[in-house]
């Protein structure tokens, strides 16, 4: 969950859905109304499996999140539009915990070891270029 620029929620969630003696997990991102828990928008994620840690950009209407393929591999970070256009993964060797620079003009993320379990603080631009070390200290 984090908040939107206006004060609404933006939420990940996922159901399940059947039909006859078939069932399948969905995975979404929802924009809801913080008064009176209104949905305003829903975003079918149908590539991605669980979706989570999720950042609202400041000024553009663009969210960043962490999930992995439905077919598998590493977590990474995505981003998505508000209204459901540009699924992108910004990152390839795995990503998690994305938030937005305060100007909206970088994104930070930790890159994890998961066999150490520590990680590092690395940031990229927006469109997941110039990908550097914040700092060098391990985290976690």
């Amino acid at each position: 969950t984090s908040w939107m620029p206006d004060g609404n929620l933006v939420v990940s969630r996922d159901r399940l859905i059947e039909s006859g003696n078939e069932s399948e997990w969905v995975y979404e991102i929802a924009l809801i109304d913080s008064d009176d828990g209104s949905e305003i928008e829903t975003i079918l994620v149908d590539s991605l499996s669980i979706i989570s840690n999720l950042d609202y950009s400041p000024y553009q209407s663009r969210i960043v999140f962490q999930s992995q393929s439905k077919v598998g591999g590493d977590i990474n970070i995505w981003k998505i539009n508000s209204d459901g256009t540009g699924l992108t993964r910004l990152t390839e060797n795995g990503g998690a915990h994305p938030a937005w620079s305060p100007d909206g003009s970088t994104v930070a993320y930790v890159n994890i070891d998961y066999f150490e379990g520590r990680g590092k603080i690395w940031l990229m631009n927006p469109d997941g270029t110039n990908r550097r070390p914040m700092i060098n200290e391990e985290v976690m």
